[in-house]
């Protein structure tokens, strides 16, 4: 690994290792590199302040999450009740696991775009599985790209909902409160 990319990688290490134990608002520059070891310009080299490096964590979970439900999905694209049902379980484990860093962008305003982007995320990948296990069907009753919408629109509003109540409720309590809206009867 290219030293560049070293010092990027411990920097945000150490903002995760600090946002487990403080709020975002507390946490500072000089914080960080004490943690990861380098001088302050270190840190400008990377990111201009600590949000834009929270951003970019937040980008990274993206793609975990990503990696999360590709994995999910390795051995077969089927979507029946009970897999939307696991499948959910273990995004809000995930989640759930990583509350700490999400509770950043859902109660802090300088990160009014995560939520966003987050939804398309979500819309993305829903809308390739939902056309992966039903195939192009355009004369359902209900359409791919608006069924993703709606999902992902109202996971988010989930998520942001579980943050601000402090996650008082467990990731399979979450999930079962979000698929009564979409599987109604399962």
């Amino acid at each position: 690994m290219k030293k560049n990319q070293k010092t990027r990688n411990a920097i945000k290490a150490a903002f995760l290792n600090l946002i487990k134990k403080e709020d975002l608002e507390t946490i500072n520059t000089k914080d960080i590199l004490d943690l990861a070891g380098g001088a302050r310009s270190n840190f400008y080299n990377y990111f201009s302040d600590k949000y834009e490096l929270c951003t970019a964590i937040m980008q990274d979970e993206l793609k975990q999450m990503e990696r999360l439900i590709n994995a999910f999905f390795q051995d077969s694209s089927d979507l029946r009740p009970e897999r939307i049902h696991d499948l959910y379980v273990l995004r809000f484990q995930h989640i759930y696991d990583n509350r700490d860093l999400y509770k950043a962008p859902f109660t802090t305003d300088c990160f009014q775009e995560f939520p966003e982007m987050l939804r398309l995320s979500q819309e993305q990948s829903l809308t390739y599985r939902f056309r992966m296990y039903f195939g192009d069907k355009t004369l359902l009753p209900v359409r791919d790209d608006y069924r993703s919408h709606m999902m992902s629109t109202i996971t988010v509003s989930t998520i942001e909902y579980w943050v601000k109540t402090d996650f008082g409720l467990t990731p399979e309590m979450i999930c079962d409160q979000y698929l009564r809206v979409f599987l109604p009867g399962n």
